[in-house]
Parts: structure tokens; sequence; C-alpha cells
């Protein structure tokens, strides 16, 4: 897939960059830990914290709504953790001070703002994937989550973490098309279904029940965003390709309210769309329904140059 809504498209590059700044400091606070605590740094629990924090936020190569919350909650966790190692008395505090200050630096600059895209309110429109790789990356970010999670064995889960994720995730090229869409869909979905299988009971810790839920609620994302990829190839076809679907609309705004998305180009109202129950779009006078509102959106925008 081509093309796509450049601020959505931006918005999702600009955090991940963020995310990194903070997980580029994971070597320094290796280095530090090491020397505070003579290679048994793992044995402090405020530092297994903060390295199983890193470890949960270099696993992410994709984010979206989900990712956006999830990364409010390692931040903050990671955030707790420095706050409680710069505690620490004698040589251990001062072999940490310097790159936990850096740490939380670039943390209080990072989480704010991933708190306001975690709040911001997403309409029906550009939930596809900006392109094929961005399916890879949300399909690897998926894998990355369970593999974090079975690593946190707890309870009678064995079953669950038995599961070779490459067995039940899509490869590369899982956004290629619209049948390789709504398979990788199909298989998300089988792997989402299984998660939710896993009895609460079964999870005894705090850390696996948020792990679990974070594979949850990803899955059942990238499944949605697959699925409206899968719909907008559906509906370029018509019009020449995805790259031509979505940059006809580059000229339009396009609001919602009351269920419709309403048109505007060149400080004209152009039309609206609505989402019909068959979950289909379709505007007044249209030859047919669409897959997507960005189908529905181009079509319209084109019958009004006609």
């Amino acid at each position: 897939m081509s093309g796509d809504h450049s601020a959505t498209d931006g918005s999702a590059r600009k955090a991940l960059a963020e995310l990194r700044r903070v997980t580029v400091l994971r070597q320094p606070l290796v280095d530090a830990a090491a020397r505070a605590f003579l290679f048994e740094y793992l044995r402090q629990p405020e530092a297994a914290r903060l390295f199983t924090a890193l470890d949960d936020l270099e696993g992410m190569r994709y984010i979206g709504p989900v990712g956006y919350r999830r990364a409010v909650d390692i931040l903050t966790a990671l955030q707790g953790a420095s706050h409680a190692l710069q505690l620490l008395d004698g040589e251990a505090g001062e072999w940490l001070k310097p790159p936990l200050i850096q740490l939380d630096e670039h943390v209080e600059k990072t989480l704010p703002r991933m708190k306001a895209r975690a709040a911001a309110v997403q309409g029906p429109m550009g939930r596809h994937f900006s392109n094929r790789y961005e399916g890879d990356f949300a399909v690897d970010t998926v894998r990355q989550a369970m593999l974090r999670l079975r690593s946190t064995r707890s309870g009678r889960t064995g079953a669950f973490f038995s599961v070779s994720p490459d067995e039940r995730l899509p490869g590369p090229g899982a956004a290629s098309s619209s049948g390789d869409c709504r398979s990788a869909a199909q298989r998300v979905d089988a792997l989402v279904q299984k998660a939710r299988s896993v009895s609460s009971v079964a999870v005894t810790d705090s850390g696996t029940r948020g792990r679990l839920r974070f594979l949850i609620d990803l899955g059942t994302e990238v499944s949605y965003r697959f699925t409206a990829t899968a719909c907008v190839l559906e509906d370029a076809r018509e019009v020449g390709g995805a790259r031509n679907l979505l940059a006809s609309l580059e000229a339009a705004q396009v609001t919602e309210a009351d269920g419709l998305l309403t048109a505007v180009a060149h400080s004209h109202t152009v039309g609206s769309v609505r989402q019909g129950p068959d979950g289909r779009w379709t505007f007044e006078g249209g030859p047919r329904a669409y897959a997507s509102p960005e189908g529905a959106v181009a079509a319209l925008l084109r019958t009004s140059h006609h």
C-alpha cells in the first residue's frame, strides 16, 4: 500500500523517535548499574523494574492508540523506578545518578506527549496502515508483546505460552494486498482469541496481567487496521491504486458530525458520506457503496469534479 495522510504517519514516526531517545539510554544504565551493584544489579527490585520497562519499550516498532497508552504506563514505571534508585546512598547512588538524571529528562519531556496522543480521539478515516511496511512493524510488535508475555510465566498459562509466535502470526508483506490484509487480520484474531482464553485466575502477578492485556488490546487494534487497509485497497482498484485514492483526499478537509463525514474542498462543501447498517459507505447519488470511508470520500470528490 502506498501513500497516507501525512499528519497521522508523521505523528507515529515522531512518537517512536521520542521513545527511542529513552531506550538508547539502556546501555549506559546497564553499565552504571553493573558498577553500582558489582554485576548483581538485577537482584535490586527497582533496577529489575527499570530494565523490564526499557525492554518493553524497545519491543515497540509500531505505535497506535493502544501503543500510546502502553507507552504512558511504561514511561510511568520507568519514572518511578528511576526516582527510587536515585535515593540509594553511597557508591551505588553515585554511579547511577548521572544516567538516571538523563533518563528523567527524556521521560519528563516524552510522557506528556504520549498522554496527549493517548487521549486523542480518532475518527473513522486514516485507520489503515500508511504503507505495507507499517503492517510488518505492527505484526512484529505483536510478536514482541507475545515473547515478553512468554518470558513472564505465571500460574496455569503454560499452554498459551508454549505457542510459537511464528506459527500464528503472518510473515513479511502482510499488508501487500487486500487478500493478504484479510488473511493477516484472521491470523492476528486467532492469537487474540487464544490470549482471551487465558483465565485471569491463572495470571497471578500484575506485570503479567498488564502484558496479557496489552497483547489482547494491541492484537485487536492491529487486526482492525489490517481490515481497514484491505477495505481501502479494495476501493482503490477503481481509481488506479491506493496512491491515487489517498492523493485525491489531500486537497479536502473531512469533518465528522452526527454520523456523517462531510468533505470540504477549496472552501466549498462537496457533500457527505455515511456508513450503512452493512458497514459500507455511501453518498447521495453515488454509483455504489464503498468498503472504506476513504474510498467513499474519494469517489465523492471525483464526482464533484465532473
